[in-house]
């Protein structure tokens, strides 16, 4: 009785872990589109047109929550695959295998750094290094993304083994073991959405800001629209391939 007690009163407040994930996410989410909205002729100004600075009405703000919600889960997406391959994230390992997996991660991402530099051509080398910094961020989280959702598809006999033992353990848990490390996981996602907002907001900040140093044309807003498409569409990828792996283990759960 007490067990199926716990289980019921864990089930119903399924929605604090939500309001814990994405509240201040979004909060922050908003402000940063805020900020991104002072880029020259970014398509962000379009959001909220009206919007005067120390006003805004009732309708704006809850237009801007909404999207500042949008925004905060877009952020997230590195989180859904650091979720999905966290059993692949092990740490008992030798130190020659750690470094050999770090070369791994940043090659890909110090190589387009070089390009980047050597590609933006400009006497200022704050903006240079700017340039390639940011590169060379972006490229990291989506890179080390790419490869954890490789290697939890090679180890998902692993994985499998690994969701069938937690669910078992979950299943004879009785106490608040399980609500204690979901609440500290689900704390450990808020603040670590905030970083990837700052990180995304910074990444599409710069990028408008470069554009808007080399063209301020007409087709200029078109450029930046799609320069922001593309980089929230190479942010989201490694999260979708995250649908593979829930395939894969439906398909164990079947039989298959």
């Amino acid at each position: 009785m007490a067990k199926e007690q716990y289980d019921s009163a864990s089930s119903t407040r399924w929605w604090e872990f939500y309001a814990v994930r994405y509240g201040m996410g979004t909060v922050i989410g908003s402000a940063i589109l805020l900020f991104l909205q002072h880029v020259p002729n970014g398509p962000l100004c379009a959001l909220l047109p009206d919007l005067q600075a120390g006003h805004i009405t009732g309708p704006q703000l809850t237009l801007l929550a909404a999207y500042g919600f949008a925004y905060c889960y877009i952020a997230s997406a590195p989180i859904l695959v650091l979720h999905a391959g966290r059993f692949c994230l092990d740490v008992d390992v030798r130190f020659s295998v750690w470094i050999k997996r770090l070369s791994v991660m940043a090659s890909v991402p110090a190589i387009l750094a070089i390009v980047c530099w050597t590609v933006v051509q400009t006497s200022y080398w704050e903006i240079r290094i700017l340039c390639s910094g940011v590169v060379l961020i972006f490229v990291l989280i989506v890179w080390s993304q790419l490869l954890l959702v490789y290697r939890t598809y090679q180890k998902k006999s692993d994985v499998w083994r690994t969701y069938t033992r937690l669910a078992g353990k979950r299943h004879h848990a009785v106490g608040d073991i399980v609500n204690s490390y979901r609440h500290l996981r689900e704390h450990g996602n808020s603040f670590l959405i905030v970083v990837f907002e700052i990180v995304l907001g910074v990444i599409l900040y710069c990028a408008g800001n470069c554009l808007s140093a080399v063209d301020r044309s007409e087709v200029y807003a078109t450029q930046m629209a799609l320069t922001y498409i593309s980089i929230i569409l190479i942010w989201v990828i490694p999260a979708c391939f995250v649908w593979l792996i829930g395939m894969v283990l439906e398909r164990k759960f079947i039989g298959f």
